[in-house]
């Protein structure tokens, strides 16, 4: 029975903030996303959202690499 409550409430939190993504981000995972998306719009490999898009140092541009190969 408590399984079943806990899946109704986690199915609940799903559904209810599917229309915002950085909900479901943990801790690790927005350095990477704001590295991804400032490459794809051409700002460089940086987690800076504003101007001057300074290159981030604690995620090096390796490891995209690594990723791609």
């Amino acid at each position: 029975m408590i399984l079943a409550v806990g899946l109704v409430v986690r199915l609940f939190l799903f559904f209810y903030f599917l229309d915002t993504p950085r909900f479901f981000w943990d801790d690790d995972s927005s350095s990477y996303i704001n590295n991804a998306e400032n490459t794809l719009l051409g700002n460089g490999f940086s987690r800076v959202d504003e101007s001057p898009y300074e290159p981030d140092a604690f995620r090096t541009p390796g490891y995209p690499t690594f990723l791609l190969l």
